[in-house]
């Protein structure tokens, strides 16, 4: 499964990073698949003080359940591969829509968290589809950072 809504989210870290790793994850590059950030969402980031030019999308394979406490799904089909994907309950636990940690989406079924590749859409869905995950990436950092830390 090929990660490629906004080409620069990771979709897995660590519940053990703070919010400065964190931010340094989403900017961090992956095994690299040799295909580079759209041009549009670069220039979102750029706009926002990162640099995408070392992202790369990657893909997600079983052995990740092992690296990462947290993995993020974007869409609906990704999610249901995810969880295919899962060896274990405790994998399965690891697997999150990133939008459900949006408030407003609160008891929302599984199809309306979904946030969708606008790769052949235009600029204004790029911009769309950042405040959607900069709102989810907001209320994750704040459940995170009120998570106490394991040593």
């Amino acid at each position: 499964i090929i990660f490629t809504t906004i080409d620069f989210l990771l979709y897995k870290f660590s519940y053990t990073h703070t919010k400065k790793h964190l931010q340094r994850a989403l900017k961090a590059p992956c095994r690299c698949l040799k295909r580079r950030t759209d041009t549009r969402a670069g220039r979102i980031l750029t706009a926002r003080g990162i640099d995408p030019s070392g992202h790369r999308a990657s893909r997600f394979v079983a052995e990740d359940f092992d690296r990462y406490d947290l993995i993020l799904a974007m869409d609906t089909p990704h999610y249901l591969h995810l969880k295919q994907l899962a060896r274990t309950e405790d994998d399965k636990a690891k697997i999150r829509m990133m939008r459900s940690f949006d408030p407003a989406m609160a008891g929302k079924n599984l199809d309306e968290l979904g946030i969708y590749d606008p790769w052949y859409g235009q600029m204004r869905d790029f911009e769309y589809t950042t405040e959607l995950i900069d709102t989810a990436a907001r209320a994750l950092i704040a459940e995170l950072s009120a998570t106490p830390q394991e040593n």
